[in-house]
């Protein structure tokens, strides 16, 4: 009897109530990794908020507010696992009446044990708090979307840097404002990791995004349509492809206007996206390119449709056609790949290329525009070529400094232009906001677009812009000439406004129409 009873005993699992719950294999390994990995978020969150961790090197936060989070959770989560297996067990073996833990708070161990985990639990809240924050923060840097991505998005993340968007960051156009879209891209984002870890992405990135959001709840935040009005002068430089780089200068008068919701007629570009006119399309193409169908509806609920005379016969239908907002002028308002000729042609302009080289322009051009295997390779052989072609300019030390310097901003522009290991250049997206190498505005305005009323959407280019002046040769390096005049003041003043300053009568405004109507 008593050796059955001790090999029963022996047998049967530990059920001694003095025993902490806590005290099983499970529970000592979650709460190890939990405090190992705790400590290191303490460090590294500190060592963030305190000195401001260089954005240059998103690995750092990556590994701060990405990784280091799960095997603290994990570890929690597994002695919380180990603890609820080991009362499970201790069930087993007490009576009806032991069911659950007691917790006599008259013991001072109880007291220590609550104290403990109300501090574990107030820490890993705060931890949580932090990180959650910096985190979100985080997943919405440009420094994430361009450097944690850059064997697929180097070229996007390089063309942003040298955009007039520069300082805006890419969550602004791409997500906006508001928890829906934020959650949307998220889940987008997901697909898109996976796309990356089994390299099954696609290069070049397609475009046009199909899921990206309406203009009008992002780039309209700053660019608001209605206030958009008046003219902008616009200066393109244009060089020869002979000896002397001969320069042309344009001086172009943008009509950036037509914004207004009072104004219902064409008069300036912005009139396409004026809130009270509705521009629709329909494009037989992906990238938007072949527009044969085209129809615009006004203020007063009136419409007319324009079509190509080209076959297309039938109206498509609501959900093929598409809105017409910023994105279909300014498609690449953060990630244009110039054309290496736009850019020699700016460099010589603004005198940052010495035009003073016999066939600068033809040379860069043709470099800049080759076929290389790699960047490595187009920069050696931009060097190269260079030093060999302008060899007779390179006597003295200015001489080799000259050209040393157009070799730099040879390789600059390539770096800018051409993205080889990514298959990547400025060939392959198009740029819809001007009408040279893309059709740009002639996909609708060029000459052939009929509604059925005989009226023809225009290719007039002063439409949209006005050529205020425009030189050639040593001519167009000379200083802008405008038709100067002086200002003559209205209600007959004369020069006796010159004898005062503007605010004398101006301020008392009130006063000053007074006297006008007494005269």
């Amino acid at each position: 009897m008593s050796r059955n009873s001790t090999s029963n005993n022996a047998s049967a699992p530990r059920t001694d109530p003095g025993v902490p719950i806590y005290r099983n294999m499970i529970t000592y390994v979650g709460l190890n990794v939990a405090a190992v990995t705790g400590v290191i978020a303490v460090v590294l969150i500190g060592y963030d908020l305190l000195f401001h961790a260089d954005a240059s090197n998103p690995y750092r936060s990556l590994v701060t507010y990405l990784i280091i989070p799960a095997p603290l959770i994990g570890g929690l989560a597994l002695a919380i696992l180990g603890i609820v297996l080991e009362w499970r067990r201790r069930r087993k073996g007490f009576s009806s009446a032991s069911h659950y833990p007691v917790f006599d708070f008259n013991s001072a161990r109880t007291r220590k044990s609550i104290l403990a985990v109300g501090i574990i639990t107030a820490l890993f809240l705060v931890l949580s708090a932090i990180g959650g924050y910096q985190g979100y923060h985080f997943t919405e840097s440009v420094e994430f979307c361009g450097m944690l991505c850059h064997q697929v998005m180097e070229p996007e993340y390089v063309t942003y840097h040298n955009s007039p968007h520069a300082r805006v960051s890419c969550a602004e156009c791409h997500i906006g404002s508001g928890a829906s879209w934020f959650v949307k891209s998220k889940i987008s984002g997901i697909g898109q990791v996976f796309a990356m870890l089994n390299q099954s992405y696609h290069l070049p990135i397609q475009t046009p995004v199909e899921d990206l959001r309406p203009a009008r709840d992002t780039c309209e935040q700053c660019h608001w349509p209605e206030k958009i009005s008046g003219s902008i002068e616009k200066v393109r430089w244009r060089f020869g492809y002979d000896r002397a780089n001969t320069p042309w200068r344009y001086n172009l008068l943008v009509k950036v206007g037509s914004g207004s919701q009072e104004l219902n007629e064409p008069h300036g570009v912005h009139w396409h996206v004026n809130p009270d006119i509705k521009v629709e399309y329909f494009a037989q193409d992906r990238k938007r390119l072949d527009i044969p169908w085209t129809r615009i509806t006004y203020a007063d609920g009136t419409s007319r449709e324009y079509r190509r005379d080209t076959g297309f016969t039938t109206a498509p239908l609501q959900t093929e056609t598409r809105e017409m907002d910023c994105m279909d002028c300014h498609n690449r308002p953060s990630h244009e790949f110039r054309p290496p000729r736009d850019l020699v042609d700016e460099a010589l302009g603004r005198g940052f290329l010495d035009r003073t080289l016999p066939y600068i322009k033809r040379r860069s051009v043709a470099l800049l525009e080759d076929a290389y295997p790699d960047t490595e390779t187009a920069l050696k052989t931009i060097d190269a070529q260079m030093r060999d072609l302008y060899k007779e300019q390179m006597s003295g030390p200015a001489g080799v400094q000259r050209i040393e310097k157009t070799i730099a901003l040879l390789q600059e522009t390539y770096q800018k232009t051409s993205f080889p290991e990514h298959n990547v250049n400025w060939t392959d997206h198009a740029v819809h906001i001007n009408h040279f190498r893309f059709p740009g505005c002639f996909r609708c305005h060029d000459g052939q677009m009929k509604s059925q009323d005989g009226r023809v959407l225009s290719k007039d280019c002063r439409m949209c812009h006005e050529i205020v002046s425009q030189a050639q040769g040593e001519e167009a390096l000379e200083d802008t000439q405008y038709h100067i005049q002086d200002f003559i003041h209205p209600r007959g003043m004369d020069d006796i406004w010159k004898q005062g300053l503007c605010t004398d009568c101006h301020t008392h405004e009130k006063d000053l129409v007074e006297l006008v109507d007494a005269q």
